[in-house]
Formats: structure tokens, C-alpha cells, sequence
């Protein structure tokens, strides 16, 4: 499998696993995208052999299904995006515990929320639990210091989601380590981003994070990059035990 070069003993997951990049489109749907790409890449990760959508999660039902079901989690709707509420990581794998998600193949994306039911017949991917690693501490400024030799060991298992702070910059980046705001006014634009964390590195005495973005194969080198560690705000993953595909009526794990 190819591998990405590391330096200063970094790590990264084959880019093999890796789901194609997928372009969250107009709607605040980096959550979504992110948490389907980990878990499917988890998944793959698991159970070997080529990319599948088969065994893929659908981002378009958490799309469609989360707004409904966890009202009270969402984020307002944004003007311009049809009355689409987005969602933190944490909630898409909330709702993947409890109802499980279709695969790709028989609920594909299509960029925006729709009323679309999902077929009955899909199969689906539940988890039994997920984990949240903050960096700030909750009601607190203060950082948690110890997260990276936290998080690291997790990332040398599976890939995470991870939460940053991203600014309009962010959008242009291309090469190398991405560091953050530009300036004064790029640093106003920032708000937090999904994103699928599956490496980490050292590049000049810089911390940083190999990630998949949500905004397709013309971000960054086919939708991958590095960005600066600290950036981030927290890590949601799902637990290893009892990621399973079933087929209808089988239940969930």
C-alpha cells in the first residue's frame, strides 16, 4: 500500500483506506462528511480489500435524518442553505449509535438536504460508542496540554475527527503546513471545521496533522493536507468494538 513520507517519526494511515475526497458543497455539512469518511475508512481499515461504497456510510442520510431526530443539537439553520441545520461530529456518531446509517451505494450524496427516504432494504453500519478528546477543557480557557500524547497513540489505531479552528485562509491552502489566520481580518473569519485526522508529523519544530478535507479533490493534494496542531479543539472517534455492517433485519450491534 502507498505510504505517505514521514518526518521526525510522524505517522500516517495508508491513503488506500481513504474514501475518495467529498465536497461538502454549499451547505455546513463538514461534520457529516467528515464523520462518514473516518468511520468508513475505519471500516476499511478493519476489514481489508479495495474501496468499496458498499460498505461505505452515506453522508447524505445524516444529511437528511439528524435535523429531525436530534433537534435540540443542531446549530441554527445558515440564510441560503435551504433551512439546513448543521450539526457537531459527536451527534453524527450519536445518531449512527442509535439508528445506524445506510451505505453509500443505496443512499448516495447529493449536496443538499433532501426529503429522499432511505431504502428500506440497505444495509447498516452501526457503531456501539464514540469518544470525545477535548483540548480545552469544558467551561475553561485553559488548554489540556496533554492531549497530543493523548490523541497520538489513538490515530496510530484509527482515524479521528477532528475539530478545528479554520479561517477563510484555509480554503487556499495547498502545500505544506498550514498555520492558521493570515492576519487581523482572516483570523475574524475563523469557525470550526470537521475534518477526518489520520496522521501526524513534525516539519520545523511544527506539531501538525495529516487530515481529509470536506471540500473535494481541489483542496490541498486530492482533498489531503497538513494542518498545525494547534488548530484543533477536539477529537471524536469511534470505538473499534462493535463497528459491524448488517443487512435489514438483522438489528443493530
Amino acid at each position: 500500500m502507498e505510504t505517505i513520507e514521514m518526518e521526525n517519526n510522524g505517522f500516517a494511515h495508508p491513503l488506500e483506506i481513504l474514501p475518495p475526497p467529498i465536497n461538502q458543497g454549499l451547505i455546513g455539512s463538514c461534520s457529516a462528511v467528515a464523520t462518514v469518511q473516518c468511520l468508513s475508512a475505519t471500516l476499511q481499515m478493519m476489514l481489508g480489500g479495495l474501496q468499496d461504497p458498499a460498505r461505505r456510510a452515506s453522508v447524505q442520510e445524516l444529511i437528511d435524518k439528524i435535523q429531525e431526530a436530534f433537534a435540540n443539537d443542531c446549530y441554527r439553520a445558515v440564510p441560503g442553505e435551504g433551512g439546513f441545520c448543521g450539526f457537531p461530529p459527536e451527534i453524527a456518531f450519536e445518531y449512527i449509535k442509535q439508528y445506524g446509517v445506510a451505505v453509500e451505494a443505496n443512499h448516495p450524496y447529493c449536496g443538499q438536504r433532501t426529503s429522499t427516504p432511505t431504502p428500506p432494504d440497505s444495509p447498516r453500519i452501526w457503531i456501539q460508542g464514540f469518544t470525545v478528546k477535548r483540548i480545552m477543557l469544558p467551561g475553561t480557557d485553559s488548554p489540556d496540554f496533554v492531549i497530543q500524547p493523548i490523541i497520538r497513540p489513538i490515530i496510530l489505531q484509527q482515524l479521528v475527527v477532528g475539530v478545528l479552528r479554520a479561517p477563510e485562509s484555509l480554503e487556499q491552502h495547498r502545500e505544506g503546513v498550514y498555520q492558521g489566520a493570515k492576519d487581523v481580518d482572516d483570523a475574524k473569519t475563523a469557525g470550526g471545521h470537521a475534518v477526518v485526522v489520520f496522521g501526524y508529523g513534525t516539519e520545523n519544530g511544527q506539531d501538525y496533522y495529516w487530515i481529509q478535507n470536506t471540500w473535494g479533490p481541489e483542496w490541498g493534494d486530492n482533498g489531503i493536507g497538513k494542518v498545525s496542531a494547534h488548530l484543533f479543539i477536539y477529537f471524536v472517534y469511534p470505538d473499534l468494538e462493535g463497528i459491524t455492517i448488517q443487512e435489514p433485519g438483522e438489528g443493530s450491534a
